[in-house]
């Protein structure tokens, strides 16, 4: 029994197998982060037009969990557009047999992006999309079979500044954002009303959503659904001036949009946003002087 054992193990067919998966892990536990190091710059500046890094990148083979520390994309002027604090994902194998990937659990930690239209209408991050427009293959137009056992986006941050306007800037800020969702495919079989439907943990209600993105132009199209956001909650994600505080209230909204963001013929990139069969509801609602004190309505 122990010779046979032994001319198996010798044998050159396990020696290779056995040589690929020493170095499978050898790849994972050790290499993945100085690949990435190197690697994520060189995408950054030759696939997007832009400085991207990362502070570490980790990879366990045995358990197919990954996890990305500290990424940061930024224009080439170092100017911030996007990034994160920690991405961790665990990947299940079990996805391939339907020929999807199958992805037990997403985090994603103070996740933020930057969008600035400049004086004279040149778009922050114009020179990504730009880049990514000198692919000459087709769009696909089918979305990756993705199956997501759950996702978590805790404490995100939004920014949006239009410099290019009369007066001083329109700034909006939108935070802290959080999102949470549960058994979401992109498979044509497990689609039903919407595409998503993510649970919204600061501002409680649900967010409803399904459409279509694209790069080129840059443009959405779709139907959105708002369903018991508390109020109270929703204006300490809206950073602006006001002499009021709302106790108590809840609101669901619904509509239909089109937005796009194209150049015109002076080069400057102008946005267009339609809206239709829009509905709003608020209920239970208290309005009161800021710093507390009595409901006035």
């Amino acid at each position: 029994m122990w010779g046979r054992v032994a001319k198996i193990a010798l044998s050159l067919p396990f020696l290779i197998v056995a040589g690929l998966f020493g170095f499978y892990l050898v790849f994972g536990f050790f290499l993945v982060n100085p690949l990435a190091q190197k690697l994520l710059p060189w995408v950054g500046e030759n696939k997007l037009a832009s400085q991207l890094s990362a502070q570490r990148v980790e990879f366990n083979p045995l358990t197919l969990e990954a996890t990305v520390t500290g990424l940061k994309l930024a224009e080439p002027n170092g100017a911030p557009l996007a990034g994160f604090d920690r991405l961790y994902l665990n990947i299940d194998t079990t996805g391939l047999l339907r020929w999807a990937w199958r992805i037990q659990d997403i985090q994603l930690d103070k996740p933020r992006a930057t969008f600035l239209v400049r004086r004279g209408g040149q778009f922050n991050w114009r020179g990504l999309i730009d880049k990514l427009k000198e692919d000459k293959d087709p769009p696909s137009d089918t979305l990756p079979r993705l199956l997501m056992e759950h996702i978590r986006i805790a404490d995100g941050n939004v920014e949006y500044t239009d410099a290019n306007r009369a007066g001083p800037p329109f700034d909006v800020v939108l935070a802290p954002l959080g999102i949470e969702l549960d058994g979401l495919s992109t498979l044509a079989e497990d689609r039903g009303d919407y595409l998503v439907a993510a649970k919204l943990p600061e501002q409680g209600g649900t967010l409803k959503w399904k459409g279509d993105v694209g790069l080129n132009p840059v443009a959405s199209a779709g139907e959105l659904d708002l369903e018991g956001v508390r109020l109270a909650n929703l204006l300490r994600v809206i950073k602006s001036p006001r002499n009021f505080e709302l106790p108590s209230g809840e609101l669901a909204a619904a509509l239909n949009y089109r937005f796009a963001m194209v150049q015109d013929k002076t080069g400057q990139d102008v946005s267009s946003i339609q809206v239709n069969q829009a509905s709003l509801r608020v209920s239970k609602l208290a309005l009161a002087p800021k710093g507390g004190g009595a409901p006035v309505l």
